[in-house]
């Protein structure tokens, strides 16, 4: 589990992400708010301008709306700094990868160490049951909607799962 102070709250990561994503494309803090308003989600300045300052959460609708009109993937102005953790409690953290997996399936978990030894065999099958077990999940999802980038990205994930566990025994 992270420090504490490792663990950053879901709007001050919003806050930062959007800051830096509406830099990237080029786009005023006004010109930003502008386009909020003619896209059916009023945000003036002045309240983006305390969103991106943290002082402020924005509300559900006003993050879909700015992450629309940025055209940022939500998971990436949710995604926390490498050495931070996302808070989903104020005593739960997730980190980055962590955190798009709790995204797409609901379920967060991380990979384990690089260099896995003997004991931590039954944490890696532990691991690959939760990761199939959630992308699986997905894949129920995607299949009753008959979304089939969402099919083909949750069979990738469960491949992609059983390949890391393979590699991750042979190395033990």
């Amino acid at each position: 589990m992270p420090d504490k102070d490792e663990l950053v709250r879901p709007s001050a990561v919003f806050a930062q992400r959007l800051r830096e994503t509406r830099k990237a494309r080029g786009l005023s803090q006004e010109e930003l708010a502008r386009r909020m308003g003619e896209a059916g989600r009023p945000l003036g300045k002045a309240s983006l301008v305390r969103v991106e300052n943290d002082a402020r959460e924005p509300t559900l609708n006003e993050v879909v709306g700015l992450a629309h009109l940025l055209a940022a993937a939500p998971a990436n102005l949710l995604s926390p700094p490498a050495d931070k953790w996302f808070a989903l409690t104020d005593t739960v953290g997730i980190d980055d990868v962590g955190l798009r997996n709790w995204l797409l399936t609901g379920v967060g978990f991380t990979v384990w160490p690089a260099q896995p030894g003997e004991e931590d065999r039954a944490i890696l099958r532990v691991w690959l049951q939760n990761s199939v077990t959630a992308h699986a999940a997905a894949l129920a999802d995607a299949s009753r909607v008959n979304d089939q980038a969402g099919i083909v990205a949750a069979v990738d994930a469960i491949i992609g799962a059983v390949r890391q566990y393979q590699d991750a025994i042979e190395a033990l």
